[in-house]
């Protein structure tokens, strides 16, 4: 019983591993049997045994097959694509989206490179090819180098596929010219372009020349010969055989250079005729850039007989003969020096400069080259220390041309700082410009001087006047003052007038001379009290500065002119001389004689009025 129960077990356990063993396909070969036939055969007998064991032990669990192995193949591997070593350089790209362009139509777009901190970007140029494979696009310009010179380049494409294109992305080479941290180099972008391909028409056969027997024949005499540029006329004759009519004929055109290199300026070419006979008029016109080379016309010729339509082309050959173009030598380099940039001139307007005022700097550049031009010139000033600021808020200027042995003038106004003192100040003036010597660039740096004066600065005293405040008409009036040099600068011819407007006392003009920075000049002048009245007196002093432009300062003081009483001592003055007071008493008895004298005089005269009076 307990033999039963075991072999049982074992039956189930054989019937359970039998369903969860994988289901082959009838055609499918187990991996145990993929070995030779000679090895089955050798070890047959050896295999049977372990089946037999394998049928007596259900519980052994079945080794697992070993995975045939590969067969080899002839095809070889494919090699990686090389990866793109990342971008280490200090520019950048950015492009949105991938641009798309169908064989034989353009587009445009921007692509914008930025170059890292303390770099410039110089320079970028699309780097084409005459390989359609790799650059599949026409060439319009023989370079297309564009110049930035600064951090930012934004570089305009504006490609047209060319009409025999493959559809495919295409990497378009860019390289990208910068400079910084002392050192110039290039990094090469690929820009990605996708270009589509019209799709090709499948050709159509290439008719077969009719035999003798087609109901139409054609007759020409000789091939037409045709310069490219040029026009050709001639007539093509086709016959119908005894039967047939020619309804139309036809010549086809195609706008592919390579198999029909002529103009198309109609619609169709299309002839009616309804007739066995039919004369075809040619008027072809190469074109200028077609091929030299025979070229097959095909013309379609439409007929009918017994009310069928049939139609049979012939070729037509025509020759295009083509000018050789004559091969451009190759440029030869160069070898004239570079164009030199010197400062020829300097002036400022108005020629002193003056602290706190404006003024105008006029630069004269000259190309000293008797032979090769500059272009591209940007001419920046720098003034040293900051002694001066742009009024236009910048210090550069542009020229864009200017000729071998040529001068130009460029002006921009300028502000000297406030404070800034008299003397002579240094301007770097920096050139940097294109040549036209291989197209090589070059620069020049040369410094100038202007010179700030400062504005004189004087001061005048009070007037002293002696006597103080009145004097008597004709008098003689002292009148003292002083003039300060309180500037940096000498005072130059300097005068000094007394006067007044009423006309009361004289005028009188002193000359002091040149005053030194610092100095005084001292005023001392007489003039007359002439007549009665209260006045003003008037100062006013004159003086000029180094360039000769005059300034005036003026003062005055208050003054009475007044006249004198008289007295008997005005009258009769007391003479003195060497004898002591003998001549005084002289006087005195004269003045008195005289005044008896003419007191009996009026009293002789008064008394014979009154006796003239009596007697009347």
């Amino acid at each position: 019983m307990k033999i039963k129960k075991i072999l049982s077990v074992l039956l189930c356990l054989v019937i359970m591993a039998g369903m969860c063993m994988p289901v082959m396909a009838e055609d499918e070969t187990p991996p145990a049997q993929e070995q030779t036939t000679e090895q089955g055969s050798a070890e047959n007998g050896e295999a049977g045994g372990a089946q037999q064991e394998s049928q007596s032990d259900p519980a052994a669990e079945p080794e697992p097959s070993a995975d045939p192995e590969p067969e080899p193949s002839d095809d070889p591997e494919p090699e990686p694509e090389p990866e793109e070593p990342p971008v280490r350089d200090p520019i950048r790209m950015s492009v949105t989206d991938t641009p798309q362009v169908k064989a034989g139509e353009s587009v445009k777009f921007d692509v914008e490179f930025t170059a890292e901190t303390g770099y410039t970007i110089d320079s970028v140029e699309m780097v084409t090819s005459t390989d359609i494979n790799t650059f599949p696009f026409n060439i319009d310009l023989s370079n297309y180098k564009v110049f930035y010179g600064a951090d930012k380049a934004v570089y305009p494409f504006d490609l047209t596929a060319r009409t025999e294109a493959n559809e495919g992305y295409y990497k378009i080479p860019v390289d990208v010219n910068y400079t910084g941290s002392g050192i110039a180099d290039t990094v090469q972008f690929l820009i990605p372009v996708y270009v589509t391909a019209k799709k090709k028409e499948e050709p159509e056969p290439e008719p077969v020349e009719p035999p003798v027997q087609d109901p139409v024949k054609m007759s020409v005499s000789d091939t037409p010969t045709v310069k490219a540029g040029g026009s050709v006329r001639f007539d093509v004759e086709f016959t119908a055989e005894e039967g047939f009519i020619i309804d139309s004929v036809e010549m086809v055109t195609s706008t592919d250079i390579n198999t029909f290199p002529f103009s198309i300026d109609l619609s169709n070419y299309k002839v009616f005729y309804g007739k066995d006979k039919a004369v075809y008029p040619f008027d072809l016109k190469a074109r200028a850039e077609a091929s030299e080379g025979y070229y097959k016309i095909p013309v379609n010729v439409n007929y009918t007989w017994s009310g069928t339509a049939g139609t049979v082309q012939f070729l037509i050959p025509v020759y295009v003969t083509a000018e050789k173009k004559e091969e451009e030598p190759e440029p030869q380099p160069d070898t004239r020096p570079l164009p030199k940039m010197i400062v020829s001139a300097v002036s400022t307007d108005p020629p002193e400069i003056e602290p706190g005022y404006d003024f105008v700097l006029s630069l004269t550049v000259k190309n000293t080259s008797g032979s090769a031009a500059v272009k591209n010139m940007e001419i920046t000033v720098t003034p040293q220390g900051g002694a001066f600021s742009s009024t236009s808020g910048t210090t550069s200027t542009f020229v864009s041309y200017l000729g071998a042995g040529c001068s130009k003038t460029i002006s921009m106004g300028m502000t000297p700082k406030d404070g800034l003192a008299p003397g002579v100040y240094n301007i770097d003036v920096r050139m940097v410009y294109d040549t036209t010597v291989n197209n090589a660039s070059s620069s020049a740096n040369e410094t100038i001087t202007v010179t700030v004066a400062q504005a004189p600065q004087a001061r005048v005293a009070a007037i002293d006047v002696n006597p103080y405040g009145e004097a008597y008409v004709g008098e003689s009036i002292s009148l003292k003052s002083a003039v300060y040099n309180v500037g940096k600068s000498t005072l130059y011819n300097v005068f000094a007038t007394f006067s007044c407007a009423e006309g009361i006392i004289s005028s009188k003009e002193v000359f002091l001379g040149n005053i030194e920075a610092g100095g005084t000049g001292e005023i001392s002048a007489y003039v007359s009290a002439l007549n009665i009245g209260k006045t003003s007196i008037k100062l006013s002093v004159r003086y000029e500065d180094s360039s000769g432009k005059t300034y005036t300062l003026e003062g005055d003081v208050q003054y009475q002119i007044s006249e004198k009483q008289q007295n008997s001592s005005d009258i009769l003055p007391e003479p003195e001389d060497d004898n002591g007071n003998i001549l005084k008493w002289v006087w005195i008895g004269i003045t008195a004689a005289a005044a008896a004298a003419g007191g009996y005089v009026v009293y002789r005269r008064r008394k014979g009025m009154a006796a003239e009076d009596t007697e009347e």
